[in-house]
């Protein structure tokens, strides 16, 4: 009950502050790919119209589970990498 909530929000609340960090330079890696992919992608938002980009998008979403892959992909990968709040705050090692 109240402990399953407590620990599905704590999950979702880890990955908004991930989500968060990753334009702060916390992981300067992490950021300028971001930036170099934000860049790529203006140009090509302006020309394909968002109607075909969303359309993409929800088919990509609601592909059926068969094609589908177990690992993450890249991206959610490396978002999950980067620090939570928390995880900030724990003394370094080294």
């Amino acid at each position: 009950g109240v402990v399953v909530l407590q620990n599905i929000l704590g999950t979702v609340a880890s990955l908004v502050e991930r989500i968060e960090a990753m334009p702060k330079w916390l992981d300067p890696r992490i950021s300028g790919l971001l930036s170099i992919i934000f860049l790529a992608l203006v140009p090509g938002l302006y020309y394909v119209p968002l109607k075909l980009v969303m359309s993409f998008v929800v088919l990509f979403v609601l592909r059926h589970p068969a094609l589908r892959d177990p690992i993450p992909p890249p991206p959610v990968s490396m978002v999950l990498r980067l620090p939570s709040r928390a995880e900030l705050m724990l003394p370094r090692e080294g």
